[in-house]
């Protein structure tokens, strides 16, 4: 029960109580009436007080602080140490009119007896003075032990009132210091890649995590993610910029960050990291961590509250040129997650080289029959497997040709059109050529998806698990909406019935998400190198 709530059972009792004792003393015909008037004045007054009491506690919410509250519980005692001195009064009062009241009786008895003397006998006055003084010495006994009990019963409450009002002020004490106490720690992620920066800051107070990602205002309007080449001059001067334009928390946040994290793919991030300490937003480089995306992409998956049996799960990333595959059992205590839990393998073979294999394996061969000398020479490679020197190589040999950019441009829009469509039929130079997307499910994706499978395969072997046991496939990635549906067919065929296959997320800035929340996650970054982890190139 809150305070207000016994300020409000005072009322109705002190109402009972003044009831009673105005009823008792009005029974009394020679009681005088100041005295009345005073018992009466004394409760109202208590009463009053206590009206008054309710809005001011109706309109304190919790910022009211210890000063109101303490000079509000001064007037309470000093109320008290009235009103127990007007109950003093009050006996001391009683006291002289029972006994001017005594006196009274007898004199009028006195003068009855006198003119019933003769009529009565002795035996009849005794009988009949007795009978009189015995109803009024139970009326009065009825009067004081209402009125004790109404007394002790305020006095009572008082001190209840009382006690519960410090107990309060107490806890809100409490509560404003352990406020104070809170620390506030900024955090930073940052994924870079061909495509642009993104930047996400996250707050963290006590156990609350509050996400602020940055967006841009360019010319097709706010972009999450910033083009490479709109950052001006150096890194480092961009942002020491942000210190005089910022909005308030940033400027708080760039001030404060205890750790960047940042992932990254295709993109040299060394200057990033020389930027954030020439601008000072960070102060060493042990306070600036590289994580790979496909944790990162784990990161933005996981729940905070607490699971049933542990989540064996399977995550997929697709990059630009890396595909990342990772197990882990995922513990009923998520934020418990340790580094060394996770199995992660690599793979060279991304977005770029799904490109590459459209090009050289189902337009290069199209073409070669009537752009012969006008096509470069490529270097042999293996569809849908990893080969990172001689997809270097094919890199090198179509930036180097007048006609390289082209190919890719074409290749690309093969890309794009067997996503949708089963097959397309172009002309080119007077020659029909044709890309069914069954030679690209043929001699690109199930070469690929084959390899896939060996490496969660290995994986699994090494954890003394088999595919039965992944309970759910999670991805995310640039590739993936072009190889994802294929691969997820013949996944399926092999996992356990009531598996969960989540579909494909191709929302941007999930990588950026996961890395502002690893702060949540602090056992999968402070221990950053035992990891299980194989490397296919």
């Amino acid at each position: 029960m809150t305070v207000e709530n016994n300020l409000r059972s005072l009322i109705p009792e002190i109402n009972i109580i003044l009831s009673r004792v105005v009823s008792s003393l009005a029974n009394s015909e020679d009681i005088s009436g100041p005295a009345l008037a005073t018992v009466r004045d004394d409760l109202q007054q208590a009463q009053i007080y206590l009206l008054q009491c309710l809005p001011a506690l109706q309109q304190t919410g919790i910022e009211p602080v210890n000063e109101q509250l303490q000079m509000e519980l001064e007037d309470l005692r000093q109320q008290k140490r009235s009103l127990l001195s007007d109950i003093q009064q009050l006996q001391q009062q009683r006291q002289q009119m029972l006994s001017e009241f005594v006196n009274l009786l007898s004199t009028r008895l006195n003068e009855v007896l006198s003119q019933q003397l003769g009529a009565l006998s002795v035996s009849q006055v005794d009988s009949t003075f007795r009978a009189v003084f015995d109803s009024l010495e139970q009326d009065l006994q009825s009067y004081y032990e209402s009125l004790s009990q109404g007394l002790e019963r305020m006095h009572r409450l008082g001190q209840q009132g009382e006690t519960k009002l410090l107990a309060y002020v107490n806890q809100l004490s409490q509560y404003l210091e352990s406020q104070e106490k809170v620390k506030i720690i900024w955090y930073l992620g940052m994924e870079i890649n061909p495509d642009g920066l993104l930047m996400v800051f996250s707050k963290q107070t006590g156990d609350n995590l509050e996400l602020y990602p940055l967006s841009w205002t360019l010319e097709g309007g706010d972009e999450l993610r910033m083009p490479l080449s709109l950052i001006p001059g150096s890194f480092s001067d961009w942002l020491g910029s942000f210190k005089l334009t910022a909005t308030s928390w940033l400027k708080e946040s760039l001030l404060a960050t205890e750790t960047v994290f940042i992932s990254g793919e295709g993109a040299d991030l060394s200057p990033m990291e020389t930027g954030l300490l020439d601008a000072g937003i960070v102060s060493a480089p042990q306070q600036i961590l590289s994580i790979e995306p496909g944790v990162a992409t784990l990161v933005s998956y996981l729940p905070v509250e607490t699971i049933a049996p542990p989540l064996t799960t399977l995550v997929v990333y697709g990059g630009r040129e890396t595909i990342e595959l990772i197990l882990v059992d995922i513990p009923p205590y998520p934020l418990s997650l340790p580094r060394e839990s996770i199995s992660l393998s690599r793979l060279a073979y991304g977005d770029t080289f799904y490109e590459q294999d459209i090009l050289r394996h189902l337009i290069y061969p199209a073409w070669q029959s009537f752009l012969t000398s006008s096509l470069p020479p490529l270097t042999t490679s293996r569809p849908g497997i990893p080969d990172k020197f001689a997809r270097e190589k094919i890199k090198d040999e179509l930036l180097n040709h007048a006609l390289g950019e082209s190919l890719l441009e074409a290749a690309q829009l093969a890309k794009l059109i067997l996503a949708c469509e089963s097959q397309f039929t172009c002309q080119l130079m007077n020659h029909d050529w044709t890309i069914d997307r069954e030679d690209l499910n043929t001699r690109i994706l199930e070469p690929l998806s084959n390899k896939l499978q060996e490496e969660i395969q290995g994986l699994l072997e090494k954890r003394g698990q088999n595919f039965k046991d992944i309970q759910q496939v999670l991805s995310y990635g640039k590739l993936l909406p072009f190889v994802y549906p294929y691969f997820t067919g013949k996944l399926g065929r092999i996992l356990a019935p009531d598996a969960i296959v989540h579909p494909l997320d191709e929302t941007d800035g999930r990588i950026g998400m996961g890395l502002a929340r690893l702060p949540l996650f602090t056992h999968l970054y402070r221990n950053n190198k035992n990891v299980m982890e194989t490397t296919t190139l």
